[in-house]
């Protein structure tokens, strides 16, 4: 529908390769190559190739032209150039850069604020942005649960974290609202958090029966999971069908991921994740 536009067909290329960068990130490259070569002086063409790029983990390409993008347009890039730091694992330069936008944050860079933080181990402030967030947003933000359950958990408020997580559970919730039933799959890590063990391990144990191979978001969970049960190795299993899956969780740099970093296969696991690209050979030449 967006392509049957009679002008303008660079703008319906930049917007198709924004929205399919997550799901077809081929498809996306190619939309956001036909964008730039329609349209190469136009900030909107270059951003969506960039879009495309950082999704792709090829942020160095991504940062220069998300600059370019800003220079023809005016396009304010400054929390893409924020999100590429944190997706790069460099939390401390996130924060500093989403901190120093200008104007009031949108929900992206108070995300961006509270995640950073809670990857610093710098928990009890990241309760205070996920407030800063909801109370910006005069609701509570669908996916501020999770987190906020996941920071007192760390902390050893294990009780009001259950709360957190039940209040988001029931009927009526901002989370049920938007979203519906929380899949399985995005509970186990949380609820092993949470030391309700014998429910976690439930989930893993149907997980391993329904998992593919290419359903990397749950194989992540599982990782997670695994390491707040005390069980590296069943943990790096599951880290490893992450990665073969070609998902790449910035949250792997954690602190809260620190007892590992002695451990051979987080070494290698995170060499992985830096010489990884969704789609290799991709590439822009103007």
């Amino acid at each position: 529908e967006l392509l049957s536009l009679e002008s303008d067909v660079f703008v319906a290329h930049a917007y198709l390769a924004i929205l399919l960068s997550g799901k077809e990130p081929q498809v996306a490259y190619r939309h956001a190559s036909r964008a730039v070569e329609l349209a190469p002086e136009v900030g909107l063409a270059v951003y969506s190739l960039a879009y495309v790029l950082h999704g792709n983990r090829d942020f160095e390409k991504a940062r220069n032209l998300y600059l370019r993008a800003r220079e023809l347009g005016q396009i304010d890039v400054a929390s893409d150039l924020a999100r590429i730091r944190f997706d790069e694992g460099s939390f401390e330069a996130a924060l500093a850069e989403y901190r120093s936008l200008g104007g009031t944050p949108g929900t992206g860079a108070l995300i961006g604020i509270a995640d950073s933080l809670h990857y610093l181990g710098r928990y009890e402030e990241a309760l205070v942005a996920l407030d800063y967030l909801d109370h910006a947003l005069a609701v509570e933000h669908s996916g501020s649960f999770y987190r906020r359950a996941s920071a007192l958990a760390h902390l050893d408020q294990i009780e009001k974290a259950r709360n957190v997580f039940r209040g988001a559970m029931r009927p009526g919730s901002e989370w049920r609202r938007t979203y519906g039933v929380l899949p399985e799959f995005m509970k186990p890590g949380l609820l092993a958090q949470m030391e309700l063990r014998q429910d976690a391990r439930a989930i893993l144990s149907d997980m391993e029966e329904t998992f593919e191979s290419g359903s990397g978001i749950r194989a992540f969970e599982g990782f997670v999971a695994g390491f707040f049960l005390g069980d590296l190795d069943l943990a790096f299993r599951w880290l490893d069908r992450s990665l073969r899956a070609g998902v790449m969780e910035a949250r792997l740099y954690s602190e809260e991921f620190a007892v590992l970093h002695s451990d051979p296969r987080y070494v290698e696991a995170v060499r992985r994740m830096r010489a990884y690209r969704v789609s290799e050979g991709l590439s822009y030449e103007r």
